[in-house]
């Protein structure tokens, strides 16, 4: 199963709050987009949702809809874009600002802390350099649990006992205090490669096309959190921009039954074993 990317996310958010649409452009100017097989709904179905270009000199930029024509199938926008929208053109139509979503996904990820920590098996980011003792770990660790070393033929891996981990979130080293001696089967002058066994957090997205990074393990439950959870953050947007009447507490209601939703999610993980990520797969049994 392909990792769920923030923009597929994102779409599958907007289909869940009401209409949301994407395609690829017929034509188009600076104004309009035409698209036949997409924009065929009564007119104004897409009035008041925000246009948003993904490919192409408009990529990453959102208008407002402020006419949607059924006949023409074309959708009209305030103010006009900066370039002229081509043929081809990859677009999403969303109920709300992409701005919006991005941050309810990202606030979804933070409260998701700790319950979908993975664990990494690494032995390709570090290599052994002779009388090097400080290495970089991967920006992705949280907690490193074992190091090794292993042979010139890496067919022998032995632990190294001795090391600290300093610095800051993203940026942590990697102090090697002692070397396994050749007594331990290990010749230091002959090894090529550190081996790497640490647990780490879910991606933060940032980008259209980042993952949660975890691997066709775990995505599952991790996504349906995140969808849950981001969902609940933007129902009780809605209904800080809009706290009273009918309306307001339909947004709280729902609000209330996403987080519900998430923390189901968040339970039911909180009794299953952490499943391993291996970047080595061929070594996973020697730990």
């Amino acid at each position: 199963m392909a990792e769920t990317t923030l923009d597929t996310l994102i779409l599958a958010l907007a289909r869940s709050m009401g209409r949301a649409a994407n395609g690829v452009a017929d034509s188009g100017s600076t104004s309009t987009l035409v698209d036949a097989d997409v924009l065929y709904q009564p007119n104004n179905t897409w009035a008041n949702h925000y246009l948003r270009i993904t490919s192409g000199n408009n990529a990453g930029v959102s208008r407002l809809i402020t006419v949607s024509d059924q006949a023409t199938t074309k959708v009209t926008v305030s103010p006009v874009f900066s370039y002229t929208i081509p043929a081809a053109a990859e677009y999403q139509i969303l109920p709300l600002e992409y701005e919006y979503f991005t941050q309810a996904v990202k606030d979804a990820v933070s409260a998701a802390g700790d319950d979908w920590v993975k664990m990494v098996d690494d032995s390709t980011t570090l290599t052994y350099t002779a009388g090097t003792n400080e290495y970089s770990l991967p920006s992705d660790l949280n907690l490193l649990h074992q190091v090794f070393v292993g042979d010139s033929d890496l067919l022998y891996w032995a632990p190294v006992t001795s090391f600290d981990v300093l610095g800051i979130p993203g940026a942590y080293k990697l102090i090697i205090r002692s070397w396994p001696t050749q007594t331990q089967e290990v010749v230091p002058s002959l090894t090529t490669a550190i081996r790497l066994v640490y647990s780490s957090s879910i991606t933060m997205l940032d980008t259209p096309t980042a993952t949660l990074g975890i691997g066709d393990g775990d995505e599952r439950d991790a996504v349906s959190f995140v969808r849950e959870m981001a969902l609940h953050f933007l129902y009780e947007m809605l209904q800080s921009r809009n706290p009273t009447g009918e309306q307001a507490r339909s947004n709280m209601t729902m609000a209330q039954a996403h987080y519900n939703k998430a923390e189901q999610i968040r339970r039911r993980r909180s009794i299953q074993p952490i499943r391993t990520t291996s970047r080595t797969r061929r070594y996973a049994d020697q730990i």
